[in-house]
C-alpha cells in the first residue's frame, strides 16, 4: 500500500504522544518538605504505596526539608517539563507562608501551582501537663487571669503558634509564645509542665495522654473528633473562632495541563480513600479526604485569607 509523504507526516502527528507533564509509564515524584520519618512523610509514603498497588503507577517520595517548605516548593515550581514532579502542599507552605513571608516568598501558592487533591486533614487539640492546675478550658482561662500563660509551638508561624495567639485574643488574656524547633521538644517541656499549654496533633501526644502524662482539654475545630468523642470543641466552651485544621495534599507546577491534573487527581484521591488508608488515618485522629482540584483550591484560598489576617494582627515574622 502506498502513502504520500504528507499523509505519512499527518499520521505521525496524529499518533504521536503529546509532551504532557505526566505519562502513565513515567514515575511520579512527590517532593515532601519534611524530614524522613515525620508524620507527613510516613502518611505520604503509605498513600504512594497504595496508589502503586491500585494502578501500577510508580510513585517516588523525595524528602526536601528546610526553609519552612520553601526549598521543596521551589524545586517543584521550576520542574515543569522535566519529569513528573509534585509537591506535598500543606497548611504551612500554601496557607501560612504567603502572609508570613510576603514579598520575600520565592513562589506564589496560587499562580505557581495547580491543585491536584487535598489528601488528609486533622485538628489540633489543646493539651496541658497532667501536673497542670487546669482541668478544663474554664480553669485554664481562670489560670490565665492569675498569671501570664506560656504556650509552645513547632516554630514561629506554625499552626500551633497561630492557635495560641488566637486563644489569647479570644479570651483577652496575655499569653507568651515559646517557639521550638519542631513539636517533639515542645511536647517534652509540656509533659514536664515547663510550658502551660500546646496546640498539637493528637497523634503526636497520644501515648503520653494514654500514659497519664498529658491531658487534652479541647479540640480546636468545628466538630469533635471521632477518636475523642468526650472532648469538647473550644466553641462548646464559649471560646469562639479558635479553629485551624491542618491539611496536606498534592500540587503540580502551574504549567501542567488539565488532562494530566485530572488523571493525577483520580489516582491520588482513590488512594487516599482506600479503606485501609482511611482506617490507618482514623486511628490517629486524621480524616482522609481525596478532594477534587477545585475543592482543594477553595481550601487554600480560604486559609490564605483567613490565616493571613491572623498573621498580620499578631505581627508574626519568620524566624
Amino acid at each position: 500500500m502506498f502513502f504520500s509523504r504528507s499523509a505519512l507526516i499527518l499520521c505521525a502527528l496524529a499518533c504521536a504522544t503529546p509532551p504532557t507533564f505526566a505519562r502513565t509509564s513515567d514515575p511520579i515524584t512527590v517532593v515532601v518538605p519534611f524530614a524522613p520519618g515525620a508524620s507527613a512523610d510516613v502518611t505520604m509514603r503509605a498513600i504512594a504505596q497504595k496508589l502503586t498497588e491500585q494502578s501500577g503507577q510508580t510513585v517516588i517520595v523525595e524528602n526536601r526539608s528546610g526553609g519552612g517548605g520553601i526549598i521543596g516548593a521551589e524545586a517543584v515550581k521550576s520542574s515543569a517539563g522535566r519529569g513528573t514532579m509534585l509537591y506535598q502542599s500543606n497548611i504551612g507552605s500554601h496557607g501560612i507562608n504567603p502572609s508570613l513571608y510576603g514579598d520575600r516568598l520565592t513562589y506564589d501558592a496560587i499562580k505557581d501551582f495547580k491543585s491536584v487533591s487535598l489528601l488528609w486533614r486533622f485538628p489540633s487539640v489543646l493539651a496541658v501537663s497532667s501536673q497542670s492546675q487546669a482541668r478544663d478550658v474554664a480553669s485554664l482561662i481562670k489560670l490565665a487571669s492569675e498569671k501570664n500563660l506560656t504556650y509552645g509551638s513547632a516554630g514561629t508561624g506554625s499552626s500551633g503558634h497561630l492557635l495560641g495567639a488566637m486563644l489569647s485574643e479570644a479570651t483577652g488574656k496575655p499569653m507568651t509564645h515559646i517557639p521550638y524547633r519542631g513539636a517533639a521538644p515542645a511536647i517534652v517541656d509540656l509533659a514536664a509542665n515547663r510550658i502551660d499549654f500546646f496546640f498539637v496533633s493528637y497523634s503526636s501526644i497520644r501515648k503520653l495522654v494514654e500514659d497519664g502524662r498529658l491531658r487534652v482539654l479541647a479540640v480546636a475545630s468545628d466538630k469533635r473528633m471521632k477518636l475523642l468523642p468526650d472532648i469538647p470543641t473550644l466553641a462548646e466552651r464559649n471560646v469562639n473562632g479558635v479553629v485551624v485544621d491542618s491539611w496536606f495534599g498534592v500540587s503540580a507546577p502551574a504549567g501542567t495541563d488539565d488532562a494530566t491534573i485530572d488523571r493525577l487527581h483520580k489516582l491520588f484521591a482513590a488512594a487516599a480513600r482506600d479503606p485501609e488508608i482511611v482506617r490507618k488515618l482514623e486511628s490517629d485522629g486524621v480524616e482522609a479526604v481525596g478532594s477534587t482540584p477545585l475543592e482543594y483550591d477553595a481550601v487554600i484560598k480560604t486559609d490564605i485569607e483567613r490565616l493571613g489576617s491572623v498573621v498580620r494582627r499578631i505581627g508574626v515574622t519568620p524566624e
